[in-house]
């Protein structure tokens, strides 16, 4: 069987390049490379690790195998490792919580102030420790006479503050040690204090963060994996799609059938996670989901006018634009098509509805989402952006009704509502079924429009490449 190899390469930073040279007298250009090849030994069925510094070739070379245990001891006291395994015992999750904050504590291994304190402590423990010796031996003698001293001391000086000196309190409704929650609450204080760190020069392996989660959760525990890795280098293993980086496809590394590779393809990564897209759903890699069936007739157009990208996307399929139905439904369409591994990006109306579904994203700390200008108005609906004329046309093609008067004009709600006043005021019973030919007429018109760049105001004009800029870029077309 071949040997067991783990390569672990560092990239030291100004300030440890420069704290390697004075510690060790050795040179670096940034660049550590240490190779771990674990050796079985047949003789006491047990493996032995024999590490290698890589990359250094010539003189170089020879004195860094020379000190090989300094390089080794330098990695130690500068690089912090935290696992979190996927079965979490309460003694293991323990084991993680107490290995986070020790690696804090050790921050204060050169504070003048927290080691005069250690080194009294110290002293008066030992002073203790003497005195309760000097009573032991005597009545040992007693029953052992072949003992001439007893001695209680510490294995080791005090460096930082022992394990059992601390614990975690926390109050659910019930304050309690951590040692007695869930292993859910266990795996997320971990995680939490993973974050309170800050540090940057540690590694984070984590077993299946998903375990002992439900689906809200994890969403959650998402945002803040994410968070940690702008200061520390995180690796999960997981077969939860929630944690998939559609963003850098091939940060995604697919373990099968004992060997790693890098994802190029979502439908590569969706096999493997086993995920079947039915051929009656939208499989396009990229979906903008907005409100209404019409709207995306509007926005098909709209976009396409000012994104060649989007229009092209559009036709070879590689992006689709879903309704959700109403505002409240879209978040929750965009996490279905997520969980599929398909990027989404909203588009909300500018009314209370949106604003609403829109709070509940920022909740989740998502940002791929626009919302329609006011254009002048209290509220607004893909409707209120377009040229007026086309709203009058299509009123009046189903209504046969002129709503081109400055009554409806002046009115700064959005469409639907100044459409149900006028209708109203003019003794006009307008039903659901009316505003949806409206709003059907409206698309087909926008559909057949030519000329519809120039007739919109300057604006919204605005408002729209904006949108397509943001789309282009979350979905890198």
């Amino acid at each position: 069987m071949k040997p067991t190899k783990i390569v672990l390469a560092f990239l030291l930073n100004d300030d440890e390049k420069l704290k390697f040279k004075t510690e060790l007298g050795l040179e670096n250009n940034g660049d550590l490379c240490v190779e771990i090849t674990y050796v079985k030994n047949e003789k006491f069925n047990y493996y032995i690790p024999n590490f290698l510094i890589k990359g250094k070739k010539g003189r170089g070379a020879s004195t860094y195998k020379e000190k090989i245990r300094s390089v080794l001891k330098f990695v130690s006291e500068n690089f912090f490792f935290t696992y979190i395994p996927a079965v979490r015992t309460s003694d293991q999750s323990m084991d993680v919580l107490q290995s986070i904050v020790n690696n804090r504590i050790s921050e204060l291994k050169n504070d003048s102030d927290y080691y005069n304190a250690l080194k009294l402590l110290e002293d008066k423990e030992t002073k203790l420790m003497e005195e309760i010796s000097s009573t032991l031996t005597p009545t040992l003698t007693k029953f052992l006479p072949d003992v001439k001293n007893a001695l209680i001391t510490t294995t080791s000086k005090r460096r930082v503050y022992s394990r059992a000196m601390w614990t975690l309190m926390i109050d659910d409704g019930n304050n309690t040690d951590i040692s007695s929650k869930g292993d859910g609450i266990k795996s997320l204080a971990a995680i939490a204090l993973l974050k309170s760190t800050r540090a940057n020069k540690g590694f984070v392996a984590i077993e299946e963060p998903e375990s002992h989660l439900h689906s809200g959760a994890i969403h959650k525990l998402d945002e803040v994996l994410r968070e940690i890795s702008m200061h520390q280098q995180v690796l999960i293993t997981t077969h939860n799609a929630c944690f998939v980086n559609l963003a850098n496809l091939e940060s995604n590394i697919v373990v099968s059938n004992g060997e790693c590779s890098p994802v190029h393809s979502l439908d590569k990564l969706r096999e493997e996670l086993g995920i079947s897209l039915s051929e009656t759903l939208i499989v396009s890699d990229n979906i903008i989901v907005v409100e209404g069936a019409s709207d995306i007739r509007i926005y098909k157009k709209i976009l396409s006018i000012f994104s060649s990208k989007i229009e092209q996307s559009l036709n070879n399929k590689t992006l689709s634009i879903i309704a959700a139905g109403s505002a409240s439904k879209v978040y929750s369409l965009m996490n279905t098509y997520e969980s599929w591994l398909i990027k989404t990006f909203a588009i909300f109306d500018a009314d209370e509805s949106g604003k609403m579904e829109i709070e509940n994203m920022k909740k989740d700390g998502k940002h791929n989402y626009a919302k329609l200008p006011l254009h002048g108005r209290n509220e607004t609906e893909i409707e209120d952006i377009l040229p007026s004329y086309i709203l009058n046309e299509a009123v009046s093609n189903v209504l046969g009704i002129n709503i081109d008067n400055e009554t409806f004009k002046r009115d700064k709600s959005k469409f639907c509502k100044r459409l149900k006043k006028f209708c109203d005021a003019s003794g006009y019973e307008l039903t659901d079924k009316d505003k949806i030919n409206i709003k059907t007429n409206i698309a087909d018109l926008i559909e057949h429009n030519d000329n519809l760049d120039n007739n919109l105001s300057k604006d919204v004009v605005e408002a729209i490449r904006l949108i397509s800029e943001r789309i282009e870029k979350d979905f890198s077309l």
